[in-house]
């Protein structure tokens, strides 16, 4: 009996699996000598996912508002649309701190990027207005 297994191991080969990401695999003569070895190794079990969060849209007057990527690891983009083209727009960036990092004017409805890339890590706000409403927002970067 012992025989008849042995050699249908030899036979087919044996498959030894020594964690779940690694597979070696041997195979034998019928001599029961080992001619060959081959070691498999996978990356990962399951890719890595990261959660898609959903841009912030807020109202300001007639103005859609739209805020994004946040959290953020570089570029934050502003969507403004819906207002009148000569509107004026104020954007002023805090860091946690309070210090002022960026302020600008804009005119219009505008697709404006703010380039956070080189700022440290951590939490700014945004402060958005017009001459007669404000929106502020709290922007993560990563």
């Amino acid at each position: 009996m012992k025989k008849l297994t042995l050699c249908i191991l030899l036979m087919f080969g044996c498959i030894i699996k020594s964690n779940a990401q690694t597979t070696i695999e041997y195979i034998y003569d019928e001599s029961g000598n080992r001619t060959h070895r081959t070691i498999i190794t996978l990356q990962s079990q399951s890719p890595k996912t990261e959660e898609v969060i959903p841009p912030i849209v807020e109202q300001l007057g007639e103005q859609k508002i739209i805020v994004y990527p946040n959290p953020t690891r570089g570029m934050l983009q502003i969507s403004i649309s819906g207002g009148k083209n000569d509107e004026s727009y104020t954007i002023t960036l805090f860091n946690n701190s309070g210090l002022l990092i960026l302020k600008d004017k804009i005119i219009g409805n505008i697709d404006y990027p703010i380039d956070l890339s080189a700022k440290s890590n951590g939490i700014y706000i945004l402060k958005l207005g017009t001459k007669k409403d404000k929106l502020s927002f709290k922007i993560i970067k990563e």
